[in-house]
């Protein structure tokens, strides 16, 4: 109790009007001491949020370096030190008259010791990303690769560059200082290929894959009837050698086998020919920007 009738005595010198000005009429310094001292009943009871608005009142009623310094206080201990280093630096950028009241100097010197401590226990990050890319913490724009004070708990770090995006949540404590996080973007989407199989490419790929197939099959069938054919010759030919005066006969044994080769030979051969260029065309037209046939139909209702 007594420290807090200290502190009200402090506060009521805080707003006494120098010396070499006359004393306002209305009695606006009184109520801004009035509207300090419930406030510092507040802040005794940890309501910082009342107690920072009563602040803010009375700084609103008369100028004092002491109620920034209480603002900055409360900030503080509200965990929002970011805010209380502003309202520090706003004490010390006070430009005190030759006979300001001595509690206005204690408060830029309070202002100096307890802004230089929080700055020892602030939290603090550098982002990492990928040059380009526009960074935000908790929605507010950042530096990346710059170091950059935080308060503790919780934080949204993001990053986008053109139409891809990334993010990471950190949770950062009292005196974690430049705590880096690496921010990189999923790889860019490449071309789409067109919908469904049934393309240019896949078919004349299909057609080559199926010429050569087909001409697997009938090689085989013009083996199978070459072999035949070889077991039907005359007896008198020696091996594949027969007389000229069987050559005809011989000929109508085998021109069936020959046929079958020379089918299979112009089916492999055409079929590869037919699968190397419906490969080259599926792949130049993997590259190709996907395009709708139709263009998609949206819905609204409107009340």
């Amino acid at each position: 109790m007594a420290r807090a009738h200290r502190v009200a005595l402090a506060l009521l010198l805080a707003v006494l009007i120098p010396s070499t000005l006359h004393a306002e009429p209305d009695g606006r310094s009184r109520r801004a001491v009035e509207s300090a001292n419930a406030g510092l009943k507040l802040y005794e009871h940890g309501k910082w949020d009342d107690a920072l608005e009563k602040f803010r009142e009375a700084e609103g009623l008369y100028h004092s370096p002491v109620f920034v310094l209480y603002r900055a206080r409360t900030l503080g201990r509200a965990g929002r030190w970011r805010q209380a280093l502003t309202a520090y630096e706003e004490v010390l950028r006070e430009a005190l008259p030759s006979d300001a009241p001595a509690a206005w100097r204690d408060a830029l010197r309070d202002a100096r010791s307890e802004k230089t401590a929080l700055e020892l226990e602030i939290p603090s990050v550098i982002v990492e990303c990928p040059p380009g890319a526009r960074v935000t913490v908790d929605g507010e724009s950042a530096a990346a690769g710059e170091e950059i004070a935080l308060d503790p708990g919780r934080h949204m770090i993001r990053a986008r560059h053109g139409a891809r995006s990334t993010s990471s949540e950190v949770r950062l404590t009292a005196k974690q200082k430049r705590h880096r996080v690496t921010l990189t973007f999923p790889p860019a989407p490449g071309r789409a290929r067109e919908p469904g199989w049934l393309t240019p490419g896949s078919v004349v790929t299909g057609l080559g894959g199926a010429a050569l197939l087909a001409g697997g099959v009938v090689g085989v069938v013009a083996l199978s009837a070459a072999s035949r054919a070889k077991d039907d010759l005359p007896e008198t030919c020696d091996g594949n050698v027969c007389p000229r005066s069987r050559r005809g006969e011989v000929e109508s044994t085998t021109a069936n086998a020959r046929t079958l080769g020379n089918v299979s030979t112009g089916l492999v051969v055409g079929g590869a020919v037919v699968l190397v260029g419906g490969v080259v065309l599926w792949l130049s037209q993997g590259d190709a920007p996907t395009q709708s046939a139709k263009p998609r139909r949206t819905w609204r209702v409107e009340f």
